[in-house]
C-alpha cells in the first residue's frame, strides 16, 4: 500500500513541473506582449514605436531638408519668385499688408491657406471668394511644383523641367488639402471661440499642428504614387502613424517656428509692421531667409514620406483560385 502510493506521487511531480514551467511561459509571453506606454501625444497620433522611429530621427529629416534646398538653384528660384509674386498680386489688389507678410507668406497648408483667405476677404463680396479662390489654386501650383523638384533631388537627380512636370499631377490632391485645412480652421476656429482668447489661440496652434500631421504627405504621395484622393489621405494618416507622436511633434515645431519664432527675430531686426507697398531690404532678405525655412519643412516632410514608402507598400491583389 504504501509502495502504491509513493508511485502515484512519482507520478504526480512531473505533471507538477510541466504546469508550473507551462505557467511561466505563459506569464512571460503576456509580459513581452504588453503593449507600450504612450509618448508625448503618442495616444492621440498612433502608437509609440518600440525601437528607432521608422520615419528616422526629426534633425536627421530637417538637415536634410535644407541642405536640399539650399543646394538647389531652381528650387530657391521657384521659391523667391513665388515670394515675390504674392506680394505684387497683393499689393494689385490693394490690400494693406506689412512687411511680416513676407516672413508667412510662403507657409505650408494649411496655413498659407488661411492667409490667402484672410486677404481676399478684404475685397469683400464674390471677388473675394473669386479671389480667395485663385489663390487657393495658385498656392496648391507652387507647393506641387516644388514638391516634384524637391522630389527630384531627393531622388538622386539634379532638379530639372522634367521633375516640375512631374510634380503637377499633385495640384488637385494640394487643393483639396487646402480646402479640407482651411474648412477645418474656419469651422474649428468658431467652435474654439468659447473657451477665451488664451485657449482659443492655443487651441487653434494644435489644430494646425494636427492638420499638417494628417495631411503633410500628400504632396509626396500624390507625386510618387497613383491613387486616388481618399487612398492618399489615408497613407497619408498611416505614414504619420508610423512614428507615433514624433510626427505631431515635427508639426508642431514648425508651427512655433513660423508663428511666434521668426516673426520676433524679424521684428528684432527691423522688419517692423508698417503698412507698406515697398519693404525694406532687410525685410526682403528675411523675407526670403523665412521663405527658405517653409521649404525646408516642406523637403524634410518629402524626405520622411520617402522613408516611410517601403513600411507601407501595396499589397498585391489576391486573385481567386481555381
Amino acid at each position: 500500500m504504501t509502495a502504491k502510493k509513493r508511485s502515484k506521487g512519482k507520478g504526480r511531480r512531473p505533471s507538477q513541473v510541466r504546469t508550473s514551467s507551462s505557467s511561466a511561459t505563459a506569464t512571460a509571453g503576456r509580459t513581452s506582449e504588453a503593449p507600450p506606454r504612450p509618448g508625448l501625444f503618442g495616444g492621440l497620433f498612433g502608437r509609440r514605436p518600440t525601437g528607432p522611429s521608422l520615419l528616422g530621427r526629426l534633425t536627421t529629416a530637417l538637415g536634410r531638408g535644407f541642405v536640399v534646398v539650399g543646394g538647389s538653384w531652381p528650387i530657391l528660384l521657384v521659391s523667391f519668385v513665388a515670394l515675390f509674386g504674392e506680394w505684387a498680386v497683393l499689393i494689385a489688389m490693394g490690400t494693406r499688408t506689412t512687411p511680416r507678410f513676407l516672413v508667412t507668406s510662403m507657409a505650408l497648408p494649411p496655413i498659407g491657406s488661411a492667409i490667402d483667405y484672410q486677404s481676399a476677404q478684404a475685397l469683400g463680396g464674390a471677388a473675394g471668394i473669386v479671389v480667395g479662390f485663385v489663390l487657393l489654386v495658385a498656392r496648391a501650383f507652387v507647393v506641387a511644383v516644388l514638391a516634384g523638384l524637391i522630389i527630384g533631388v531627393l531622388e538622386g537627380r539634379r532638379a530639372s523641367l522634367r521633375d516640375a512636370r512631374r510634380g503637377l499631377r499633385a495640384i488637385p490632391f494640394v487643393v483639396a488639402v487646402n480646402v479640407v485645412g482651411l474648412s477645418a480652421l474656419l469651422v474649428g476656429g468658431s467652435l474654439l471661440q468659447v473657451l477665451g482668447f488664451g485657449l482659443q489661440f492655443l487651441g487653434n496652434v494644435m489644430l494646425i499642428a494636427g492638420l499638417l500631421h494628417f495631411l503633410g504627405f500628400v504632396p509626396a504621395i500624390a507625386i510618387r504614387e497613383r491613387l486616388g484622393l481618399i487612398d492618399t489621405l489615408r497613407r497619408s494618416r498611416a505614414a504619420a502613424s508610423l512614428a507615433g507622436g514624433q510626427q505631431f511633434t515635427f508639426c508642431l515645431l514648425y508651427v512655433v517656428a513660423l508663428l511666434f519664432v521668426l516673426p520676433l527675430v524679424g521684428t528684432a531686426i527691423g522688419s517692423g509692421g508698417l503698412i507698406t507697398a515697398n519693404p525694406s531690404v532687410s525685410a526682403w532678405l528675411y523675407g526670403m531667409v523665412a521663405t527658405y525655412v517653409n521649404i525646408s519643412f516642406l523637403a524634410a516632410l518629402c524626405y520622411r514620406w520617402m522613408a516611410a514608402e517601403p513600411h507601407l507598400a501595396t499589397q498585391p491583389v489576391r486573385r481567386r483560385s481555381r
